[in-house]
């Protein structure tokens, strides 16, 4: 191959090929989507599923925690630990990780965008490694799909969903279906004082509730969130 530009090399106004021209938060601070409905959502349990793929599901030290919390948290652990009083380090690990890459993101994009918003979590248990992954990220993926024979399929569900997952699939695939029809998933839209969200745990408790996860909403509250620079 020759030594031509890169294929990431800078487009027209110096800007790299395949960037986003703004960050998605200051985007729909902006009205970017203004008017338009928006599904958002995440998994309750995200970052179990990369732990898991790395062996150290259970494995988690105080040491690793700390540094966790060090690096990741807004003021470091002393508010993730005040927050859960009751969590191990296993558990704090995983909510900083959690917070830091889905969780909390998913919901500032929900304050922010300007028009109807839905958001949801998903907080159903997957089966594999005996239920301890909860409710892993692409979690919700199979079950969007209806594909359990294959990729995350077989990896959560091992390839063999109970008739709780089909049915709450199904349930999901139909609310994604309105959703893309109608622009309505079928609950309340996300607002910031009560804020409503689907709360999708068993094929037999699907409710539309206040956001659960206040408490690390509150850790994370007015942090600066911006999009990171994979250049560095």
């Amino acid at each position: 191959m020759g030594a031509g530009r890169p294929r990431d090399a800078d487009g027209p106004g110096g800007r790299r090929r395949g960037a986003l021209p703004q960050a998605p938060w200051q985007a729909l601070a902006d009205g970017a989507l203004a008017g338009k409905p928006l599904l958002i959502g995440h998994t309750r349990d995200e970052f179990t599923l990369f732990m898991h793929r790395r062996g150290i599901l259970g494995e988690i030290t105080p040491e690793q925690a700390e540094t966790a919390l060090s690096d990741l948290a807004p003021r470091g652990g002393a508010d993730y630990r005040a927050a859960f009083p009751d969590a191990s380090p296993e558990e704090l690990y995983t909510l900083v990780n959690s917070d830091w890459m889905f969780r909390m993101p998913t919901i500032r994009l929900a304050q922010l965008h300007q028009g109807p918003t839905y958001l949801y979590e998903l907080a159903h248990t997957v089966p594999v490694a005996g239920g301890k992954l909860g409710a892993p990220h692409c979690s919700d993926l199979p079950l969007v799909f209806g594909d359990f024979r294959e990729g995350l399929g077989v990896e959560l569900y091992a390839g063999e969903p109970s008739p709780d997952d089909r049915r709450l699939g199904e349930m999901m695939r139909a609310a994604w279906a309105s959703f893309l029809l109608d622009g309505d998933p079928g609950w309340t839209p996300y607002e910031l004082d009560e804020q409503p969200a689907r709360i999708f745990t068993s094929a037999e408790s699907v409710v539309t509730a206040p956001y659960p996860e206040t408490a690390s909403q509150a850790v994370w509250d007015g942090f600066p969130w911006d999009a990171m620079d994979l250049r560095e």
